[in-house]
C-alpha cells in the first residue's frame, strides 16, 4: 500500500515535471517567426479573464494535444516498464487527470487583472500570476519574457525569466492598437493565422516575370 502511494505520487511529480517543461518549449516555439500567427490570437485579447486561457487557435490545441501525447505517453511507458507494471492503469491516468485539474485552476489565476505577485525569489521557481501578466504585456520590455506555464523555473534556467514585486508594473494587454479590429469574429480569430502567415512565405520571380511561392 505504501510502496504503490509513494508510487503514484512519484508519478504524478514526473506528469507535472514533464508537461511543464514540454509546455515551456511548446510556447517558446509558438513565438518564433510561423507560429506566432497562431499564438498571437491568445495575445491579442486586450484583457486577461478567465476566458482568455482559452481563447487559442485549434492549430496551437492540436500541437499541444500531440506532444502532450508523445512526450507523457513515453514518460509512461518508462514508468510502468521501471516498476515492473505493478501500478495500476487507474492510478496513472487518474494522477495525469489530477495534474491536468491543478493546471485548469492555474490558468484562471493566471488570466486575471489581479496583480499578484509570489516576489523575486519564489519566482525563480514558480510563475505567478503576475509574472503571466508580464508575459501578455505589449510592452517591448517585456517581450519573449515569462514562457513558463506553472514553473518559472525553466525561465531562470534558459535565460527568459522576469521576476515582479508587489507593486503592480503599469501594463496594457494585446498585441496593439492595429489588431483591435482584426480578431472580433469567430471567423477571423480561425483564419486570420493563415493568412498572415502566407504573406510571410517568400516568393522568388522567374525569368518570365512570374511569382513563383518558394
Amino acid at each position: 500500500m505504501g510502496e504503490n502511494l509513494s508510487l503514484s505520487l512519484l508519478y504524478g511529480m514526473g506528469v507535472f515535471l514533464v508537461q511543464d517543461f514540454i509546455h515551456y518549449w511548446g510556447h517558446r516555439a509558438f513565438h518564433s517567426r510561423y507560429l506566432w500567427a497562431f499564438h498571437k490570437v491568445h495575445h491579442s485579447a486586450p484583457v486577461l479573464v478567465p476566458a482568455t486561457a482559452s481563447r487559442i487557435h485549434f492549430v496551437e490545441k492540436m500541437l499541444e494535444k500531440l506532444t502532450d501525447t508523445v512526450f507523457l505517453g513515453a514518460f509512461a511507458g518508462v514508468f510502468w516498464y521501471a516498476c515492473g507494471g505493478e501500478i495500476s492503469r487507474y492510478t496513472l491516468f487518474g494522477v495525469t487527470y489530477m495534474v491536468l485539474i491543478l493546471n485548469a485552476l492555474a490558468a484562471n489565476l493566471r488570466h486575471s487583472h489581479v496583480w499578484f505577485s509570489f516576489g523575486p525569489v519564489v519566482e525563480h521557481v514558480l510563475n505567478s500570476p503576475a509574472q503571466h501578466q508580464i508575459h501578455h504585456s505589449d510592452a517591448p520590455r517585456h517581450f519573449n519574457k515569462n514562457f513558463g506555464i506553472n514553473l518559472s523555473l525553466w525561465d531562470w534556467m534558459f535565460g527568459t525569466l522576469y521576476v515582479t514585486h508587489s507593486t503592480p508594473e503599469p501594463i496594457q494587454f494585446g498585441t496593439g492598437k492595429q489588431d483591435h479590429d482584426r480578431y472580433l469574429t469567430l471567423y477571423s480569430l480561425i483564419v486570420t493565422p493563415f493568412v498572415d502567415i502566407a504573406r510571410k512565405i517568400p516568393v522568388r520571380r522567374s525569368t518570365t516575370g512570374r511569382d513563383w511561392s518558394v
